[in-house]
């Protein structure tokens, strides 16, 4: 299975190439990654930069492992805007990483559906 937004081979390597590890934690990326995702909504929609910065951390950090760059990119730039910039950039970047995110997580649900 090849998409851009999973680097498989990457994450393989980090884990010594052990399968099993890195099902763990796709299978961690996935229960977490969505209530990570429902932090950043409420700290955006709060207008919370303290807040919108911890959530996309700890959502960095999460995805940060199995996903591919343009993600990781995705959410770098919008820490960077949540720090620096009007809320109506956070805004429209917070769309963009909602479509993302989930496409991510199907993916890899996938992947570990394939293995069983």
């Amino acid at each position: 299975m090849t998409d851009e937004a999973i680097e498989v081979g990457r994450l393989l390597r980090r884990v010594g190439g052990n399968p099993r590890v890195f099902e763990q934690l796709v299978r961690l990326t996935i229960e977490a990654a969505p209530g990570m995702m429902a932090e950043v909504r409420v700290a955006a929609a709060r207008r919370d930069r303290t807040a919108l910065g911890r959530a996309l951390h700890s959502l960095r950090g999460a995805v940060g492992l199995v996903a591919g760059e343009r993600l990781g990119n995705l959410i770098a730039e919008l820490q960077t805007i949540a720090r620096d910039a009007s809320f109506d950039a956070v805004d429209e970047l917070c769309g963009a990483l909602e479509n993302a995110l989930p496409r991510c997580l199907a993916t890899l649900e996938g992947f570990v559906s394939e293995r069983g």
